[in-house]
């Protein structure tokens, strides 16, 4: 702003001027009240960053004219210089105005270049960007179009963004960038236009150079022509895009997922995941593929039990247990918990004989040994078999049934001879100690001790056993009558004394056996014939009763006597065998009184009946080596 004195500077020369003169300086005064108006409320010098001394350079200058010299015309006082303008002759006075490039504006800095021979009126600028503000309340000042905006100014660079912003005030340019060089700017860059729309590039896919506004679009779950449309094979319509899915029902009738086909112009076959239903739920030509087998199908095998049988796919698509139909061989072979439908092929009785080959010599005592006979009585029996020979008072013999069998649900029977004939060593006592035994049972043959009456201790069953003298095993006394005839449990190394239908009525611990008058043998050369019946029947698996019995006949006597699980059906290979011993003892603490007396004792077997398997195709050897083969 002009000061009041410069004013009253300028009115007190106009009154020295020539008439032209006063006119300019009337012009001038004009544009200057002008400009005051103008520019009242310019801001203050010192939030204009920049701006220069306060107010204006020119128009502090005390002087506005200036004294150069005499002169007759004015071209007398031009000095050839741009910034000393306004040379007149004056009353022979040659006078300068430098003052000339003030523009009257307070916000600017006015100065005159001499080298560029110009008038320079710089503006404020008020965001510190280095661009001077671009107009102050309508009057121009500078180029830069954002005066608030640091970031904003003329040769800034452009920068592309996806909100339009304007770095170097020109709204055609985007700070495009073209990364896949496909000629297409990205979307991601953006600017308003003079009407404050957005525009922004058109690539969508600035990674990737066949994806712009002109390419073709193809089926692969991307918008390649940057329509917004992902896979619009027929352009602007999207039938289902690569990878997209929706619910079906299979034709096996399973929930199952669709999927869109490698054109995009339709769905595929509906599938689900394979269940086990004998339908191919996952489209690939397989049936139930991911599991074990075909539901109902079913494949050959072999059971448990040796038989060939049949395994059946079942419901989840697995096999079922190996089955075949229930052959006589007392084992579970179709699989149904038990063998008890096999109880009609095992109730054929069968009669065997039995294997005449001589036990050889175990050493030393006659432990295990079996002598053969010379002779064998025509059609008396199917063996006759020496087991004692009467030589030593401590010997033990055993004959065993070659078998195989297993133990069915009828009941195996034994009828056996023995014939006795006592022996003489010079003893103190000649009475034979001893017996002998008809054993049915499990396990490993062989012989026991002449004490054991020569059964085994590896036999788990039943044993039918005659004592010679009639000794009372309840109290180990001398003989005495009333023990002959016992029944008993065999347990392996131990054994019990099985119990009557009367016994088990009573509380005494001792069993009394039974009396066989006639049939006992107590003095040297004395022979006797002793016959005995065996007849076991083991517990019928189908009923709720337990009926297992053992029955022993000799003579005219019956015993009827209760086991308890000796040989469950199906148990085997079933040992049948008879078993002979005597020995020696003594009865006094001295010693002295030596008791006992050889033996010599042959077999006669007359008849062997055991229950098994007879299917009306087998045909039984009489051999005793097959004979115990059920079913054949």
């Amino acid at each position: 702003m002009i000061a009041a004195a410069r004013l009253a500077l300028v009115i007190r020369a106009r009154a020295a001027y020539p008439r032209r003169v006063a006119r300019r300086f009337t012009t001038h005064l004009s544009l200057f009240l002008l400009s005051f108006v103008l520019l009242a409320g310019c801001p203050p010098a010192e939030t204009v960053v920049d701006a220069g001394p306060s107010g204006d350079a020119f128009a502090s200058d005390a002087a506005t004219t200036r004294d150069a010299g005499e002169c007759v015309s004015n071209d007398d006082c031009d000095d050839d210089l741009f910034c000393t303008d306004r040379e007149r002759c004056v009353d022979g006075r040659c006078t300068y105005q430098d003052t000339f490039c003030d523009d009257g504006i307070d916000c600017t800095t006015d100065s005159c270049s001499e080298d560029r021979r110009r008038c320079e009126n710089v503006g404020p600028d008020a965001d510190g960007d280095g661009a001077r503000d671009a107009s102050y309340r309508g009057v121009p000042l500078g180029d830069d179009c954002d005066d608030d905006d640091a970031m904003r100014f003329p040769s800034n660079l452009e920068v592309c963004d996806a909100m339009g912003h304007d770095e170097d005030c020109d709204l055609t340019t985007f700070g495009g960038l073209d990364m896949d060089r496909d000629g297409y700017l990205s979307e991601a860059c953006c600017q308003h236009d003079a009407e404050g729309t957005l525009r922004c590039g058109d690539d969508c896919d600035d990674a990737v150079g066949s994806t712009h506004p002109l390419a073709g679009e193809i089926c692969n779950g991307l918008d390649d022509d940057c329509d917004e449309l992902d896979d619009d094979i027929i352009h602007g319509t999207v039938l289902c895009a690569r990878g997209d899915g929706r619910p079906c029902m299979t034709t096996c009738g399973v929930a199952g997922t669709e999927a869109c086909n490698a054109a995009c112009l339709g769905w595929d076959t509906c599938s689900a995941d394979e269940v086990c239903n004998g339908c191919d739920d996952d489209s690939d030509g397989a049936q139930d593929e991911d599991f074990e087998c075909l539901v109902g199908t079913s494949r050959a095998c072999t059971t448990t039990c040796g038989t060939a049988g049949t395994q059946l796919c079942g419901d989840a698509c697995s096999y079922t247990q190996c089955a075949a139909s229930e052959a006589c061989n007392y084992c579970d072979d179709d699989g149904d918990g038990n063998f008890f439908e096999e109880r009609p092929l095992a109730t054929a009785g069968r009669t065997f004989d039995f294997d005449r080959a001589c036990n050889a010599d175990a050493g030393g005592r006659l432990y295990g040994r079996a002598f053969c006979a010379d002779e064998r009585p025509s059609g008396l029996a199917l063996l006759y078999t020496e087991l004692l020979d009467g030589t030593e008072n401590d010997q033990a013999g055993a004959a065993w049934l070659e078998t195989t069998s297993t133990m069915g649900w009828g009941a195996v029977e034994m009828d056996v001879t023995i014939e006795l004939t006592g022996g003489s060593l010079g003893g103190d006592v000649e009475s034979p100690l001893g017996g002998w035994a008809i054993v049915l049972g499990r396990g490993t043959t062989g012989v026991g001790t002449p004490e054991d009456h020569g059964i085994p201790t590896t036999i788990t069953g039943v044993a039918a056993r005659w004592s010679w003298s009639q000794i009372d095993t309840c109290f180990g006394m001398p003989p005495t009558a009333g023990d002959a005839l016992r029944g008993m449990q065999l347990e392996g190394p131990s054994t019990r004394l099985l119990r009557t239908p009367t016994d088990m009525t009573t509380t005494s611990g001792c069993y009394s056996g039974y009396d066989l008058p006639g049939g006992d043998l107590d003095s040297p050369g004395q022979s006797v014939s002793q016959r005995m019946r065996l007849r076991y029947t083991p517990d019928d698996p189908t009923t709720p009763t337990d009926d297992e019995t053992l029955t022993i006949t000799a003579g005219t006597t019956t015993q009827s006597l209760v086991p308890v699980d000796s040989l469950p059906v199906g148990s085997g290979p079933l040992r049948i065998g008879i078993t002979a011993g005597t020995y020696t003892d003594r009865f006094v603490p001295s010693g002295a009184l030596v008791w006992g007396m050889p033996v010599r004792a042959r077999v006669l077997v007359q008849r062997v009946v055991i229950p098994c398997c007879r299917p009306p195709e087998v045909t039984y050897p009489v051999q005793m080596t097959q004979a115990g083969v059920c079913p054949g």
